[in-house]
């Protein structure tokens, strides 16, 4: 599904909970995969700082 996704020149995407339906690590490779920045404020990994799970942002900012 990477290369439809990247058809469309998303410029920012929210993680879903599709995204995790194989694990946060799988989830990390196919997120590099993409060219856009990926964000989620709700869902935290204790173990790394509570940052946001597969090493989205919290926010981003893009200006047009």
């Amino acid at each position: 599904m990477i290369y439809p996704f990247e058809q469309f020149n998303v410029n920012i995407s929210c993680l879903g909970n599709h995204e995790l339906d194989r694990g946060i690590e799988h989830a990390e490779l196919m997120l590099a995969e993409t060219s856009c920045p990926w964000i989620l404020s709700n869902l935290f990994q204790k173990d790394h700082d509570m940052r946001p799970i597969a090493g989205v942002d919290k926010w981003k900012v893009l200006e047009h």
